[in-house]
């Protein structure tokens, strides 16, 4: 995975948190159904990615980046209870 497929990932969940204001979320939800709940936000996302990095984000990194979102979202930690994360190829 490229350095900047990477960067791109966290841009998204940085973009996703912008937003939250405007997110569905429900309890227990898969990446899936908050990607598909979220069609607004979703296609900010992407269309930022183009605009600020003049990058087209791949659907299986917006995926990535709404389980991050969610993971934060349902399991909250601390960096004092938690290693960096690393994203997995």
């Amino acid at each position: 995975m490229s350095e900047k497929y990477k960067l791109m990932i966290y841009f998204a969940v940085t973009t996703m948190l912008i937003y939250k204001k405007d997110t569905v979320l429900e309890s227990d939800m898969s990446p899936y159904s908050f990607y598909k709940k979220n069609p607004e936000l979703m296609k900010r996302v992407f269309e930022e990615g183009v605009n600020i990095y003049n990058y087209e984000m791949s659907h299986n990194q917006i995926m990535k980046a709404c389980y991050i979102y969610l993971s934060a979202e349902y399991n909250p930690t601390s960096v004092h209870e938690t290693e960096p994360y690393i994203i997995e190829e």
